[in-house]
C-alpha cells in the first residue's frame, strides 16, 4: 500500500512511498538499555546487583558505568566479583602522566579501579565490559576503562577474568586493599549504573 506524504505545501502533489518511513529518516533504537542503577544514599559495604539470568535472553554482554568515592581507612581500590565466588585474574596498566605501571596477578576479585579517590567530591570513574556473561561454553572475561584523581591521579585500562563457565547470575562491588572487601566503605553518591548490550 502506497502512503501519502504531507511534507510538501499542498497535499495535491501526490507524492506515494512504498515505505512507512514516507521520506523521513528511519528510527534505529539503541543497542543498549539500562537494566538498573544504584545511588549510594549512605555508605555501604558493598553494592550487588543479582537476578542477572532474567536479561540472559535479550543481551549479549553487560557494561557497568561507576562513579565512587571510598569512605574510611584501609583499601583504596575497588573490586568487583561474579556470583560471590571464585579466584580471579587481573591485568593492567596505569599512566599517571610521569609514569607507566603494569602488572598482572590473581585475587579474589576483578579490579575494577586502580586507586579509588578518597577527597571529597573527586569521584573515581570506570566502565567495565563483562563479555558474554550468560555463556555456559566460555570463561568470563572483563575489560576496563578507569580514571581518578585526588589522592592518586591516573588513567588505566585493566582486564580481568574467572576461569569459569558458570552463567554470570550476580555482579558485586566492595573496596578492597589486596583483594574484594578488605577496604573502606563505599561514600554516599557513589552510582553503579547496569547496562545491557545486545
Amino acid at each position: 500500500m502506497a502512503i501519502k506524504s504531507l511534507q510538501h505545501s499542498s497535499i495535491t502533489d501526490n507524492i506515494f512511498y512504498r515505505s512507512l518511513l514516507a521520506g523521513n529518516t528511519a528510527f534505529e533504537p539503541s543497542d543498549e538499555d539500562i537494566l538498573a542503577e544504584q545511588v549510594l544514599s549512605s555508605s555501604a559495604a558493598s553494592v550487588t546487583f543479582s537476578g542477572l539470568d532474567a536479561y540472559a535472553a535479550d543481551y549479549q554482554h553487560l557494561q557497568i558505568r561507576i562513579t565512587a568515592l571510598q569512605t574510611g581507612g584501609g583499601g583504596g581500590r575497588l573490586y568487583m566479583r561474579m556470583n560471590d565466588a571464585g579466584s580471579y585474574w587481573n591485568h593492567f596498566l596505569i599512566g599517571t602522566g610521569s609514569t607507566v605501571v603494569s602488572e598482572g596477578f590473581s585475587a579474589n576479585g576483578i579490579r575494577a579501579t586502580n586507586s579509588l579517590s578518597v577527597t571529597a567530591n573527586q569521584f573515581t570513574v570506570a566502565v567495565m565490559d563483562i563479555l558474554d556473561p550468560f555463556s555456559t561454553a566460555k570463561n568470563k572475561t572483563v575489560r576496563t576503562l578507569q580514571g581518578n584523581t585526588g589522592t592518586f591521579n591516573a588513567i588505566g585500562l585493566q582486564s580481568g577474568s574467572w576461569a569459569s563457565t558458570t552463567a554470570v547470575d550476580a555482579i558485586s562491588f566492595a573496596t578492597g586493599n589486596i583483594g574484594y572487601g578488605d577496604g573502606g566503605s563505599l561514600a554516599i553518591g557513589s552510582t553503579f549504573t547496569l547496562i545491557g548490550v545486545k
